[in-house]
């Protein structure tokens, strides 16, 4: 199970592929601002590269997260990634690039929003 204190470790070593691109800034140690800085890259990926494995990427890591996290990684996930990322997911047409775990809480936050 990954707790708060794996997540942040967790995500540079699964990054460094984008290492260049990704790259913590400094102050950020908590949970929640890893989870806000990794979905900032991500909406930058969304928005501008438009790359299609790097989008991937990025949701496989998440759902990896999401799937071995407890209960307080898991918010960080729904309520910081999916939140945030829920219009462009829609957006750009990859609701059928998320990985089961993550189209479930991205289901949960259409319906709860009535989109």
């Amino acid at each position: 199970m990954i707790k708060e204190q794996g997540f942040n470790s967790l995500f540079e070593n699964e990054l460094l592929r984008f290492k260049s691109e990704f790259q913590k800034k400094q102050g950020v140690n908590s949970l929640y601002q890893v989870a806000q800085q990794f979905t900032d890259f991500t909406r930058k990926i969304l928005d501008g590269e438009h790359d299609y494995y790097k989008v991937k990427k990025c949701f496989h890591l998440a759902e990896e997260v999401f799937k071995w996290g407890n209960r307080t990684v898991k918010n960080a996930i729904v309520n910081i990634f999916i939140y945030s990322l829920v219009n462009k997911i829609a957006e750009y047409n990859y609701v059928k690039d998320l990985p089961d775990n993550l189209l479930n809480e991205y289901k949960k936050q259409i319906y709860a929003f009535g989109i």
